[in-house]
């Protein structure tokens, strides 16, 4: 009985907090000094004291080569040339590498049932904010990037682009990222939804 409780104590905790990271990635302005999710820390905790530390080795082993050549590259930064982007460099490469901890907990929580449920709202309200956004775009450009700055920072992109090209990047510098990003957020829901109209109509 003890360990029945305990396991559903477990699972809230690990619902709870795949909804943070989730709402976090998709909808919270990233920490300006060092350009990081707020939820890293808490993922990067998870990765160490929960779970097994066990991940399939056709994951595992290209993710290890690729951050090893990514931190060989950036540190070679350092050695030629006047090593002006080395700071620059180690950051992007620092980035990349704690994608890892982020795929080792939606991995985990992927084998969990809680895991493939917890999502479906936060993405949704995900998307009414996207659409929203856009639709505000459409009115206003520089007034919804002004708006989009102050909330997010320097991640958005700069007034003077904007009213050069007119294109929305929601949270981005690039509006083909903002492109890739709302497919790649939107994917579970469309794959667990079962109205084929919506699917339809998003693609």
């Amino acid at each position: 009985m003890f360990q029945i409780r305990s396991e559903a104590k477990d699972n809230g905790f690990i619902g709870v907090l795949a909804g943070f990271v989730i709402f976090d990635l998709l909808m919270l302005p990233y920490v300006q000094v060092f350009i990081m999710p707020f939820s890293l820390p808490l993922v990067f905790a998870f990765f160490l004291f929960c779970g097994d530390h066990k991940v399939e080795g056709k994951y595992f082993y290209p993710f290890l080569v690729l951050s090893l050549l990514a931190l060989v590259s950036s540190l070679s930064s350092g050695f030629i040339g006047n090593g002006e982007h080395a700071y620059e460099n180690i950051k992007r490469a620092s980035q990349f590498i704690s994608s890892f901890f982020y795929f080792y907990f939606f991995y985990k929580i992927s084998l969990r049932d809680n895991g493939r449920v917890v999502s479906k709202k936060i993405i949704t309200l995900f998307l009414f904010l996207f659409w929203l956004s856009s639709l505000a775009f459409c009115l206003d450009p520089l007034y919804t990037n002004s708006v989009l700055r102050a909330v997010y920072g320097k991640t958005i992109t700069s007034q003077e682009v904007v009213e050069f090209h007119l294109r929305f990047a929601y949270i981005f510098v690039d509006p083909n990222t903002a492109a890739y990003f709302l497919i790649l957020a939107s994917a579970p829901l469309l794959l667990a939804t079962k109205n084929r109209l919506l699917v339809v109509c998003f693609s």
